[in-house]
């Protein structure tokens, strides 16, 4: 997780040309959330957008879609043609019973079945854009919703934030990220000024020690 390193540099000034260069809009750091650039893109100010599975089933919907026309979904272009150089994160949302209350919880398990037993195959297919965690299940998902074929190719490399990013010390690591983006799209600071962050970023969260230990969290993932 140290910015001082050559290829994190060297990615940081990539991103800053793209704004510098008139590619990217230069209030891309007034964007507050994630659906953000979507808007953008569906109003016609962006051509591409980096962005995840969720937007299928939040903004850009099938009504959507067949407004905007040809919308096309492209991996995230890495050196080797297997992915296995991409650091793709992904997360994930857990279903809970909160309550003390016996009736309460009674209703809320009924819920349950019935979202995960009697409405899966509609939920999947037609309600959102996530993608599910079996397999089998995906691909099957893929065929009927083919803007979802190359995320659920990339999820078998991805690695999920918290374990990559240093555990309880993520949300630290994370703001660490975008205050150096945020200094270097605005050139409060030239990127000579992230080379003095290095101490507080390594301290703050200890990197994987090799590729084997990557290797490990995506097979657990």
């Amino acid at each position: 997780m140290e910015l001082d390193r050559p290829e994190a540099v060297e990615a940081l000034e990539f991103v800053t040309q793209l704004v510098k260069e008139g590619y990217a809009p230069r209030d891309v750091m007034n964007l507050k959330d994630q659906g953000d650039e979507s808007l953008w893109f569906m109003d016609g100010q962006v051509a591409m957008m980096v962005n995840g599975n969720w937007e299928f089933g939040w903004h850009l919907l099938p009504d959507v879609l067949e407004r905007l026309g040809d919308v096309k979904v492209a991996p995230f272009p890495v050196p080797d043609a297997s992915m296995r150089s991409a650091v793709l994160p992904f997360g994930g949302e857990c279903v809970g019973v909160t309550t003390a209350d016996r009736e309460r919880a009674q209703y809320a398990w009924e819920l349950i079945r019935i979202w995960f037993a009697e409405k899966l195959d509609e939920y999947y297919k037609k309600w959102t854009g996530h993608i599910p965690t079996l397999a089998s299940y995906s691909a099957k998902i893929a065929d009927v919703r083919p803007e979802f074929k190359i995320f659920i190719e990339q999820a078998q490399f991805a690695l999920p934030r918290p374990p990559m990013g240093g555990m309880e010390k993520y949300p630290d690591v994370s703001n660490e990220v975008a205050l150096a983006l945020q200094k270097a799209l605005t050139e409060a600071k030239p990127l000579r000024w992230l080379l003095r962050r290095r101490h507080r970023i390594s301290e703050t969260c200890s990197p994987l020690k090799s590729m084997r230990s990557t290797e490990h969290l995506r097979r657990v993932s």
